[in-house]
């Protein structure tokens, strides 16, 4: 029986933390399947003010230099993983050399801090997070039914991802549809951080079937685009595996 994997110190962590979580008067529960009715329902937790407006406002001040962003993934097999385009743009820290991409003149220090208060909001080791990838949604744009867990990620040196973080910097951003969880849809309010798991409570090293998800578009924001940042935690040392 599974106990101890990866930084999760016993089966069941997700479900016992996220409820731990939902005792604190800034975090509700977003999605409209409400758990507690048995393990391994699903979860998706909203933290209000998890960035201040003038966070939000300097990390939006940042030079980056935007590419197209990398097709998603639907599921799929072993031999051949279904992809999804989304129609955005994606910029990241270079924190390795304390730059951001395409500026030279500009420190990483806001990334950093964001990473830290994921890190200090789930007592999770900062080297099994991600990069942390800027996302902009210009007018019309979005991204089709996807799920945040390649089919080819519990092979992966680092294990799944098996936590989704996304933050909205701007006030009228995009909504994120949840289909099987009785089409829950959610618009983050700026600074509003969204936590879910992407591997079930009971077996973390197993992909949840029920978390797909897509990006809608926004009404708002038509002259400078929505921006969020998003990142995975996952199960193992992601730092390391990347070395390797």
């Amino acid at each position: 029986e599974q106990s101890a994997v990866g930084w999760m110190k016993e089966k069941g962590w997700i479900d016992s933390t996220f409820r731990e979580l939902l005792k604190r008067n800034d975090v509700e529960l977003a999605s409209k399947k409400v758990p507690f009715q048995e393990d391994d329902d699903p979860w998706i937790l909203r933290v209000d003010n998890f960035l201040t407006a003038e966070e939000c406002d300097a990390l939006l001040q940042t030079r980056l230099e935007w590419e197209d962003s990398p097709a998603l993934s639907a599921g799929g097999d072993f031999e051949e993983s279904v992809k999804v385009w989304r129609t955005s743009q994606s910029a990241y820290c270079n924190t390795t050399n304390n730059e951001w991409d395409g500026s030279s003149s500009s420190s990483c220090d806001p990334i950093n801090s964001v990473k830290q208060k994921i890190q200090s909001l789930l007592s999770i080791p900062s080297s099994s997070i991600e990069p942390i990838e800027f996302v902009r949604y210009g007018p019309h744009q979005s991204a089709g039914l996807h799920d945040d867990m390649p089919v080819h990620d519990e092979w992966m040196a680092a294990g799944p991802r098996a936590l989704s973080f996304v933050v909205s910097l701007v006030e009228d951003g995009v909504s994120l549809g949840f289909p099987d969880l009785e089409w829950t849809s959610i618009r983050p309010a700026k600074g509003q951080l969204l936590i879910w798991p992407n591997v079930w409570s009971l077996d973390v090293t197993k992909g949840r079937d029920d978390m797909q998800h897509e990006i809608l578009p926004s009404s708002g924001q038509e002259n400078t685009g929505v921006i969020l940042l998003q990142t995975w935690v996952r199960l193992f040392d992601y730092e390391a595996a990347k070395i390797r």
